[in-house]
């Protein structure tokens, strides 16, 4: 019979039966069931009885019993159908069972709860009972007060003398995406603290306060100089980056230039200096953290203000990527350095010739500009011809037309760019002696005719593969395939 079968051996058997008997709404046969000495026929009794009783048929008043059943399996699916069905008259013992010894029938009394009413306080003394010991019970306790209180009573909670219960308090507040998260990041507890961070920036909860209020986001980007481990002072910095205001930027250079955080953090927030603003293509700003779009909401206003000293400190007593990062950002900011530290750069042959040649730029005097001309390097040569050419000097407009006629490739295409804006000194070059090479630089800046012979030629072709298979502005997912892939 279909009764026999709920205590048949093979589980599939036994859901049919169950999922039949309800069907056919069998509620005193299952009842029968439930006083007999298998569990598993028990079980499936008790969810057939909750399925009748989805239906509209009341027949959960039958499970009420079985909370004081010796197997504790039977009390721990008894709290859960009572729970999920409301039946709010067995709150009260539900509530007790929320001290039951076997750890699932806690688990389920207090998932119950947050079904049936406020057991605020059962729960709170189970979580410092359990003092973090148990995921489970306390992602019980969590679910449940999230279900059942306001946020500003788990606010409230910021006193408890539990590390336990505040734990618990700010994953409820995650849960509920509330704003009081961000006053757990004043928690003497780096644990607290620290999860208080991420729940603010992972789960992205704002919450701008009223009037001149901050919101949780401002407040953990305002929080980086007192951060305490790396994952808060991550988010913190991508908080900050979210936000990019003027006093976002200060914070990061700030704590880039505190010898006294972490090397990887200082380096982390030099980094997202560099990239403080949106992208201009049209892929999304994503954050340091999990590389997640940022809301298009943050993306209006952009502001590296009030910098410059902590940029100097980073470049004098700095060194390692770090001193890398910060010459990135230093060029591509146009922020001037110190010109003592210009001229150690400039000769300093194991920085990057980009980042030597920003720095001639800077400090062009005499003896640099002599030294780059001589320089091995074209980059340098054609930084010092553009100096010259600025200066108005006389001999610039010759070294140009001597690097056109007899300098490297990519330094004679720069010495072309360099003539551009001067048009009695660019009609001196003799297109006609021109390499191949240069014809289309020549031609470009004029709109003059272009030959298709010169496409393929004066280019880099390892950098051009670069671009199409290794940089992410080029990504396509559509296009055509090249060498079998695409």
């Amino acid at each position: 019979t279909l009764i026999q079968m709920l205590s048949h051996v093979d589980r599939r058997v036994r859901i049919r039966a169950q999922y039949e008997l309800a069907n056919r709404k069998r509620s005193s046969e299952l009842v029968e069931v439930l006083q007999s000495k298998n569990q598993l026929s028990r079980i499936h009794a008790m969810w057939a009885l909750a399925m009748i009783d989805r239906s509209g048929l009341k027949s959960v008043e039958n499970i009420v019993p079985l909370l004081d059943d010796s197997d504790p399996e039977i009390r721990a699916q008894a709290c859960k159908i009572l729970g999920e069905a409301h039946y709010t008259k067995a709150f009260a013992k539900i509530v007790e069972m929320i001290d039951d010894p076997n750890a699932r029938v806690s688990y389920f009394a207090t998932m119950a709860t947050g079904y049936l009413g406020n057991a605020k306080d059962s729960i709170i003394e189970m979580l410092e009972r359990n003092n973090n010991e148990d995921v489970y019970l306390r992602h019980a306790g969590v679910v449940a007060l999230s279900k059942t209180q306001y946020a500003a009573t788990m606010a409230n909670l910021q006193t408890h003398p539990s590390q336990a219960v505040r734990l618990a308090a700010v994953l409820v507040l995650r849960r509920m995406e509330s704003e009081f998260v961000a006053d757990y990041l004043n928690d003497p507890d780096d644990a607290i603290a620290t999860e208080a961070a991420r729940a603010i920036h992972d789960a992205r909860i704002d919450g701008r306060g009223f009037g001149d209020e901050e919101g949780a986001r401002q407040t953990l980007a305002a929080s980086l100089s007192k951060a305490r481990t790396i994952p808060w002072q991550k988010r913190a910095i991508s908080a900050n980056k979210m936000e990019h205001d003027c006093e976002g930027s200060v914070r990061v250079a700030e704590f880039a230039a505190d010898e006294t955080k972490p090397y990887e953090m200082r380096l982390l927030a030099m980094q997202a200096l560099n990239n403080w603003g949106p992208p201009h293509h049209s892929k999304a700003d994503r954050d340091i953290v999990e590389g997640r779009d940022i809301p298009r909401q943050h993306r209006i206003f952009v502001c590296i203000e009030g910098v410059d000293d902590a940029i100097t400190k980073i470049l004098t007593e700095s060194e390692g990527e770090l001193l890398m990062e910060t010459l990135r950002f230093a060029s591509s900011n146009n922020r001037l350095f110190p010109k003592e530290l210009c001229s150690k750069f400039v000769l300093d042959e194991n920085m990057p010739i980009s980042l030597r040649a920003y720095a001639l730029q800077i400090n062009a005097n005499k003896e640099l500009v002599e030294y780059a001309l001589q320089s091995s390097h074209w980059q340098l040569r054609a930084a010092a011809r553009d100096i010259l050419l600025r200066q108005n000097d006389l001999s610039a407009e010759t070294l140009l037309l001597e690097a056109i006629e007899n300098g490297e490739i990519f330094e004679a295409q720069e010495a072309i760019k360099s003539l551009v804006k001067y048009t009695l000194a660019f009609s001196k070059i003799d297109q006609e002696s021109l390499r191949d090479e240069l014809q289309l630089d020549y031609a470009e800046p004029w709109n003059k005719e272009i030959k298709d012979e010169w496409l393929l030629r004066g280019g880099n072709w390892l950098i051009g593969k670069q671009v199409v298979f290794e940089n992410s502005n080029s990504e396509c997912f559509r296009c055509p395939t090249i060498e079998g892939k695409g």
